[in-house]
């Protein structure tokens, strides 16, 4: 009985977990519709901008031109291509690629399944190698040409075939040219493909009509089509798309040449989502390994900035009770895009640009969460409609000679946004959720890689400062030579201006976050989302103050209802607002935003239209034309005899200064400089003093005892170029008053006579203490 117990718990088991592997499969692939605009496309180039697919470029995209209700035409063969960041969608030929083209996508994770193959040299088709394949000559599949890294172009319509005497499936030109050397195809097997034949009764002219319960009456799937020849001609010199009508889905020729009769497709057709909405692309957080570990030792370290407190449990406290964070835990962590699934969430997660991946702390009862950002980008002040981007010109004269280049970036990470991502998360994980930044081992390093080094900056010319609170602004600054109008361009055509920041978590010597940075202008990252606070703000007509034409998309809405928290979307007509006119939204819109009184806030999802010349144009002007009334001044550190006055085992020094911000509008505090031996020197910090101001920052010692002792001293205004720090800075910082002769004099007396005032003091408490005792009635048993 027992084994039979144990063969039915096996075979249920099994079974779930075949259920299991099912279900992941499916969940594996993401279809949607991708529609061409001005927006996305350059010439032949259209870019997919969509969760399942940016930054990803292991994915395996098929994609099937859908006519919709309008077309046009697609008499192009296609193939995609990833540029680095998106996927796209291309015209062989390089012709330009039409203007409202759809396009059905299917994103699939790489997998047996779903993989890519190549031609080789001299071949006529390409073969592919698949147990399922193999020897089936009944398989179905689909195919969609990849460019890979560096194609080739294959402008010919392509199709399959099924080889009986080598009982294996090819890829071919369906025009009957040869296969080109290299070229790439991606590759889906999926159960789920039928075959559809043309029959006289189901063909009308170049479009043949489905009749399958997978496609009847289904408007909203999303069909895939590819040209099989196993029983039907080889010669098919035809690019094929998909249409619904009737009722019915259709596959016909592009080129719209009659069909003979005897064609074939595999075909595939999956529930659609309800809106495809892409997102602002934001380039993968890379997980790598330091190969050089710094080994921080964070005994007397833990109040200095380099490292968020982490509070250490006390002996005795109950573990089943304790709630304090123990740091973070690199290898545990919570999927954000997979809490929070779902169109709704889309826009939200964008707005909120942190790390995908939040990290558990190392006590599961604290609750505690922590994130990464996940992008720098380009600051924008939105009350001034400046760029916090700044040219200044070293020559005396103004000449564009020589330059300095500064860049002010910031993480876009609001309070806000992350108290509402704690709501969110807290009901999807049924506990209370508590988000906080990463704590860092160090502070974050630039890794710059050829992006300036292609400018010709010389990397000892490169200065980063980085505040240990990687919430606040980052500045860069670099000194240029004659090609900074080439550099400012490469930011507005986004090329070859790749930055990324290294974080280094707290508790793991060998883990390194990658974070990107966005230094390109005009780029939806930069303005942000488009915030309001009330209705009236937007009903009343908002006008565009961005140097760009945008293209409202729609109105994502915060609502709340008693404690939950949810979103609207609200629709817009996609027409483009120029910079200055005032966007003008339908009655529709109006009264879906003003029929509920709940609304928390909400803000403007839109498209930025970056091939505006004259506004690249303007933006150039802007930031080319310097920034004058600022000196760059250099401030030096010399460190005398301070670990030898303090006796301290070591310190650091921080420098706080407005003028440290090109603006002039944040206080910045630089990266701590380690004093570890007196005698040392430091090239120390760059300010820019306004015309007509003098020099002014501050600066602060944290002094490490060597019992381990942490001494912070008070903050210190100073305006010389030169900052000594020696015996006289620190009495001043720590408050140090010289004693009086007579102060002098009890010390000299308790010194000399400390012996015999400790004998007098305990015959004193003897005394005390004895009288006490006397004084004092015995208790009875009882009491």
């Amino acid at each position: 009985m027992k084994t039979s117990y144990d063969k039915k718990l096996l075979f249920h088991f099994s079974f779930l977990i075949i259920c299991f592997l099912n279900v992941t499969i499916i969940e594996a692939q993401t279809v949607f519709k991708h529609t061409v605009t001005k927006t996305n496309t350059s010439n032949h180039i259209s870019s997919i901008n969509h969760i399942s697919s940016n930054g990803k470029n292991d994915k395996i995209l098929i994609v099937t031109h859908d006519y919709g209700k309008s077309g046009p035409y697609q008499t192009k063969a296609v193939g995609v291509w990833y540029n680095g960041k998106k996927w796209t969608v291309f015209n062989q030929d390089k012709t330009p690629i039409a203007v409202n083209s759809k396009f059905n996508v299917l994103v699939a994770d790489k997998s047996s399944n779903a993989f890519t193959v190549k031609a080789q040299l001299n071949a006529k088709s390409v073969v592919v190698n698949h147990p399922k394949l193999n020897k089936n000559p009944n398989a179905t599949f689909l195919v969609t040409q990849n460019w890979g890294n560096r194609g080739p172009y294959n402008t010919s319509p392509i199709g399959v075939y099924y080889s009986t005497s080598k009982g294996q499936w090819n890829i071919y030109n369906t025009d009957g040219k040869p296969m080109l050397n290299g070229a790439k195809f991606n590759v889906l097997i999926n159960s789920k493909v039928f075959k559809h034949q043309v029959v006289k009764t189901n063909k009308k002219g170049h479009i043949t009509y489905m009749n399958n319960s997978m496609t009847n009456g289904k408007e909203k799937s999303l069909v895939f089509a590819t040209f099989n020849a196993r029983t039907s001609i080889k010669n098919f010199n035809n690019p094929i798309g998909v249409w619904y009508n009737a009722n019915k889905w259709t596959v016909y020729n592009e080129n719209r040449s009659q069909l003979k009769g005897n064609e074939a497709y595999n075909v595939l057709s999956l529930p659609g989502t309800t809106k495809n909405v892409p997102i602002v692309l934001k380039n993968p957080v890379l997980v790598t390994t330091d190969k050089n570990p710094t080994k921080i030792d964070t005994k007397g370290l833990k109040n200095i900035g380099l490292v968020k407190y982490i509070p250490i449990r006390t002996s005795g406290t109950s573990s089943s009770t304790n709630t304090e964070r123990q740091g973070p835990d690199i290898t545990k962590y919570e999927d954000v895009a997979t809490l929070l699934e779902g169109n709704s969430y889309v826009s939200f997660i964008e707005k909120l640009n942190v790390f995908r991946k939040i990290y558990k702390d190392k006590n599961s009862k604290s609750n505690v969460y922590y994130y990464f950002p996940s992008e720098y980008t380009l600051k924008w002040n939105k009350e001034t409609n400046e760029y916090a981007f700044n040219i200044y010109y070293m020559s005396a004269e103004g000449t564009k000679g020589s330059v300095l280049v500064n860049a002010e970036l910031t993480p876009q990470v609001s309070s806000e946004d992350i108290k509402l991502a704690e709501n969110l998360l807290a009901v999807k994980l049924k506990k209370p959720v508590k988000l906080m930044p990463m704590d860092l081992r160090d502070v974050p390093k630039v890794d710059f890689g050829a992006t300036l080094t292609n400018f010709n900056v010389k990397p000892e010319s490169i200065n980063a400062s980085i505040p240990s609170d990687y919430h606040k602004p980052i500045i860069l600054d670099w000194r240029m030579d004659s090609n900074v109008d080439d550099f400012v361009g490469a930011m507005l055509n986004n090329i070859g201006v790749n930055i990324g920041l290294e974080f280094r978590p707290y508790g793991d010597e060998t883990t390194v976050i990658n974070v990107p940075v966005n230094l390109e202008v005009n780029s939806p990252l930069t303005f942000g989302k488009i915030e309001f606070s009330e209705a009236d703000e937007l009903i009343n007509g908002w006008v565009n103050i961005i140097d760009y034409p945008i293209v409202p998309k729609n109105i994502v809405v915060l609502r709340k209802q008693g404690s939950r928290n949810y979103f609207e979307t609200i629709d817009l007509e996609s027409e483009e607002v120029e910079t200055g006119e005032t966007l003008q939204i339908s009655d529709d819109a109006k009264n879906q935003l003003t029929n509920k009184n709940n609304i928390v806030k909400f803000w403007l999802d839109y498209a930025l239209n970056r091939d505006c010349n004259t506004c690249n144009q303007n933006v150039k002007k802007k930031i080319i034309s310097g920034t004058s009334g600022s000196e760059i001044t250099k401030v030096e550190i010399q460190i005398l005899n301070a670990l030898t006055f303090s006796n301290a085992h070591s310190m650091k020094l921080l420098i706080k200064s407005i003028q440290a911000d090109p603006n002039g509008i944040n206080e910045i505090t630089f990266p701590a400089f380690s004093i570890t031996e007196d005698d040392q020197a430091f090239e120390g910090v760059q300010l820019f003093v306004p015309e007509g101001k003098e020099l002014s920052y501050s600066y602060q010692l944290i002094t490490i005892m060597k019992d381990g002792e942490v001494k912070t001293s008070n903050w210190e205004t100073s305006n010389s170029t030169l900052l000594v720090i020696g015996e006289n800075q620190i009495k001043k910082l720590y408050n140090h008053k010289e004693k009086s002769e007579l102060e002098k004099l009890k010390d000299s007396l308790l010194s000399n006579h400390k012996d015999d005032l400790i004998e007098k003091g305990k015959d004193l408490l003897d005394d005390i203490l004895g009288k006490k005792d006397k004084e004092e009635t015995p208790k009875k048993d009882d009491e």
